[in-house]
C-alpha cells in the first residue's frame, strides 16, 4: 500500500508498505443536529442537502507510531474523496432496515428516508444528523451499535428515531435519523 510520509523539514516521500504494516484511516462526517429535533431550525421542506460540520478520522494500524518512526518520518499524510451524500444514504438504509427489523413493515409514506434512499428528496438535514447529547457509548465490544428510540411531539405526533455510532469501540459521531413519522 503506498503511503506518503512527512518528514521532519516538512517533505514528502512515498513508500510501498505490507498491507498489515501500513496506517488505514476512515473518515466520519459530523453532521449537525437534525431539524426534526433541533427547536431552532425545524425541518424546512425547501431544505436541500446536508451540512457536514468537521470530520471524525479513525485512525486503525497506526499503533504507537512504528510505521512513522520505522520510515524517520514524523507524521502520514492523507488525501481522500468522500461521497457525503452516499454516506448519509447508507445511513438512511441502515437505520430503515432497522426499523423494520425491529418494529415491521409499516406504510413507506411514513417514512422520510425511502425518498431519500431512492434520491428523490433531497431534504436529509431535516432527518438525518449527529446528536452530542446522550451520544451512544464507546468502548464497547460490538463493531456498531443501533438504537430504536421512540419520540411523541406536543401535538399527539409520534417518531422513531434510529441512532447509529459506527465503530463503536472508537470516539465516533452517533447519527440520530427519523425513521418513521405518524400524525
Amino acid at each position: 500500500m503506498k503511503q506518503t510520509f512527512i518528514r521532519a523539514d516538512n517533505s514528502l516521500v512515498e513508500h510501498d508498505v505490507p498491507w498489515d504494516q501500513s496506517v488505514k484511516v476512515m473518515h466520519l462526517p459530523v453532521l449537525p443536529l437534525p431539524g426534526f429535533l433541533d427547536p431552532k431550525f425545524p425541518p424546512d421542506p425547501s431544505a436541500e442537502g446536508i451540512e457536514v460540520s468537521a470530520m471524525d478520522t479513525l485512525t486503525m494500524g497506526l499503533g504507537e507510531g512504528e510505521t512513522v518512526r520505522e520510515h524517520t518520518s514524523v507524521g502520514i499524510q492523507f488525501q481522500d474523496r468522500m461521497d457525503i451524500w452516499s454516506f448519509v444514504q447508507m445511513l438512511a438504509k441502515i437505520a430503515h432496515g432497522y426499523q423494520v427489523a425491529v418494529h415491521g413493515a409499516f406504510p413507506i409514506e411514513q417514512s422520510p428516508l425511502v425518498p431519500i434512499i431512492l434520491g428523490k428528496r433531497w431534504d436529509a438535514r431535516n432527518w438525518i444528523g449527529c446528536t452530542e447529547q446522550d451520544p451512544l457509548p464507546s468502548d464497547r465490544q460490538c463493531l456498531h451499535l443501533l438504537q430504536d428510540v421512540p419520540l411523541t411531539g406536543g401535538d399527539g405526533s409520534s417518531a422513531s428515531m434510529i441512532r447509529i455510532k459506527l465503530f463503536a469501540d472508537y470516539p465516533s459521531p452517533t447519527y440520530a435519523l427519523a425513521a418513521r413519522l405518524q400524525a
